[in-house]
């Protein structure tokens, strides 16, 4: 995983949060588990709306004497784990690990709504701002002005009907730690299911009604080794419903039995194997692996793992990974997706895998933007203080690019900071970078100005605050007293995301309070 790039100039020490705002800065060293200050950055001037067909290295009419750009990514795996398995903790009355704290996964797991948007390449924007004073801020800064900038990325939607047909390769940890339960805790389960490797064969079951006809499964499981129990598995083109085309494959999800060790390399390099061998470039190619991601046999180390992942991605098969059970190893996962530039999820409950074998399915299915790389251009007399991002530089070559799935949103929350107001005349300019299915690179641009976006998407912006506030409270960078006394819980805010995400820091705050705040 890259880390952020940037060195911070002016730290803002104190939690950035009013009743519209909240951010944070950490110490000296960027993490990706928190938002992390940035420095002052170029400036680069893009025509509205402009579509170029660049060369292999796409060229950019950045002054580089002028720092006030930045390139960035909210993630390259579109990782929503660390999410997923906070609220449930939460639910059940526990307090998250703080390694899930990572803003920029909860941000790309919730759902945010288009409010002014406009068509930027395949992207659907939607860009707002919000303008706040020092004396609502518990900011230690030289500054006296501050704005946050809300920006929703919507890419190009898809149904089943519509999608490609696809050669899945499924790679199931059939591991014994997978016979353990999938919580340890009390939990109200379904079906009478309590184990890993049942909540797998589960989740398989449902992923039977997401397959349609010209689709073909391949189904490897990894052990203290690797075998293949199913290879060119073809949904029947001329029966009739799904439930009777793929019947059959119940009896090899049956087959799976947890015992031995764990040789996730092995696993991956059988699943590629597989996946090579029925190939078909007609059709999208993905290697989905449900496993608990501890590996104890045979080659352990994530770096060597991982380039197998980046060989094969070389031949069009992408990967993603699925974290089973409340306490797999999700940062050996998150860097192996992050490789893959696959998708990276949690399934700890049977709720989880209706979600992510059902409506949740396209995202692991269907790359609708590949190599899509983000830069947001501001006036010079800004500082870029605090952001979600997982990663900012202000070399583009330091930025891992994303793949983004079809029926994708992302939102971006960044602030910055001025010694003047904000002019309603001061421009930002966020420009997007892909590859076309030619693999040429194409770049497009949007430039708003502050009197353009000020006080629009507020209700979005005020959701993305208390979605990084839980981020924050969690990856402890921050306290919940400082949250209580900040407004942000007694907004006039119905927005769902917003109203989900105030729970979860009551919540939070009434599990963890005579832990971590006593005083």
């Amino acid at each position: 995983m890259i880390h952020n790039h940037q060195t911070p100039v002016h730290h803002w020490r104190a939690l950035l949060l009013t009743s519209l705002l909240l951010a944070a800065c950490g110490s000296d060293e960027q993490s990706d588990s928190s938002l992390t200050s940035s420095t002052q950055v170029g400036s680069a001037t893009e025509d509205s709306l402009t579509e170029t067909s660049l060369p292999d290295e796409p060229t950019s009419e950045i002054d580089t004497t002028d720092l006030s750009y930045f390139y960035f990514s909210y993630d390259d795996s579109a990782s929503t784990a660390s999410r997923d398995l906070t609220l449930f903790y939460l639910d059940q009355g526990q307090a998250p690990l703080a390694n899930w704290g990572r803003a920029y996964e909860y941000l790309n797991a919730e759902t945010f709504g288009a409010f002014n948007s406009q068509t930027v390449g395949p992207f659907e924007v939607s860009i707002g701002a919000y303008n706040t004073t020092a004396s609502e801020l518990m900011v230690n800064s030289e500054h006296a002005y501050f704005t946050a900038l809300g920006i929703d990325i919507q890419g190009p939607s898809l149904s089943k009907d519509a999608r490609d047909n696809l050669v899945l390769t499924l790679l199931v940890d059939t591991s014994g730690s997978m016979d353990s339960p999938f919580y340890n805790g009390t939990y109200e389960t379904i079906d009478g299911l309590d184990t890993r490797i049942e909540l797998v064969k589960y989740s398989l079951d449902k992923l039977r009604f997401s397959l349609k006809a010209g689709d073909v499964v391949n189904l490897v499981e990894f052990n203290t080794a690797a075998s293949t129990l199913l290879e060119g598995w073809h949904y029947d083109l001329d029966s009739g419903s799904d439930t009777v085309n793929t019947a059959a494959l119940t009896s090899y999800f049956d087959q799976l039995v947890a015992n031995g060790s764990t040789n996730l390399d092995a696993g991956i390099q059988q699943a590629y194997r597989v996946a090579l061998r029925t190939f078909d470039a007609s059709k999208d190619n993905r290697v989905i692996m449900l496993t608990d991601a501890y590996a104890n046999t045979g080659e352990t180390n994530v770096d060597v793992i991982a380039n197998n992942l980046t060989l094969n991605d070389q031949e069009g098969i992408y990967f993603s990974g699925i974290g089973i059970g409340a306490d797999f190893d999700s940062d050996f996962l998150d860097e192996l997706t992050d490789t893959g530039k696959g998708t990276y999820s949690a399934m700890v409950t049977p709720a989880d895998a209706s979600r992510l074998f059902g409506d949740g399915f396209m995202r692991f299915v269907d790359v609708a933007v590949r190599d899509v790389l983000f830069m947001l251009d501001y006036p010079p007399n800004w500082e870029h203080g605090v952001s979600a991002a997982e990663e900012s530089s202000t070399d583009a070559d330091a930025i891992q690019t994303i793949n983004y799935s079809y029926n994708s949103e992302q939102f971006f929350f960044e602030a910055f900071s001025a010694d003047t107001d904000f002019a309603s005349s001061d421009e930002i300019t966020l420009q997007i970078r892909w590859k076309d299915n030619d693999g040429v690179t194409q770049q497009d641009s949007l430039t708003v100005t502050m009197g353009d976006i000020l006080d629009t998407g507020t209700s979005q912006i005020q959701a993305a605050a208390a979605v990084t506030a839980l981020a924050e409270l969690v990856s402890t960078n921050t306290h919940c007293s400082d949250i209580a006394a900040s407004g942000l819980l007694s907004l006039n805010n119905e927005h769902d995301t917003y109203l989900r995400y105030k729970t979860a820091i009551e919540d939070y705050c009434s599990i963890t309070s005579d832990v971590h705040y006593a005083d």
